[in-house]
């Protein structure tokens, strides 16, 4: 694990991790624009480019999420990690009724808290 590594979960001890401060900064940077984007399209965009910011990093950031059964750390994949980073955005950005790319319910999922 490295230190531009978002850590899936919720409380203090993922938000006190640097990259999930770094993550939680990106995601309120872009939560303005996110919400005066009339596109699903162009939201989601900028989902993708949150996520190309923390995979880009020099070392790599990975989406991680601790697998219960193994007690292994995985990456989640880029993908998720965009759906994640949309849900996130939603949430931030007052839009939770709005559907997520995925068509899933719209749930927080939490990577850090207000700290950046």
């Amino acid at each position: 694990m490295t230190y531009n590594d978002v850590v899936c979960g919720k409380g203090k001890t993922t938000s006190a991790l640097v990259g999930n401060q770094r993550y939680q900064v990106w995601i309120d940077l872009h939560r303005e624009q996110f919400a005066k984007s009339f596109s699903e399209e162009g939201r989601r965009n900028i989902a993708i480019s949150i996520v190309n910011a923390v995979i880009s990093a020099n070392p790599i950031g990975r989406f991680l999420s601790l697998d219960i059964h193994s007690g292994l750390w995985y990456d989640v994949g880029f993908d998720r990690a965009v759906s994640i980073t949309y849900e996130n955005l939603l949430a931030e950005s007052g839009m939770m009724h709005c559907s997520s790319p995925n068509k899933t319910a719209s749930v927080k999922r939490t990577f850090a808290s207000k700290a950046a």
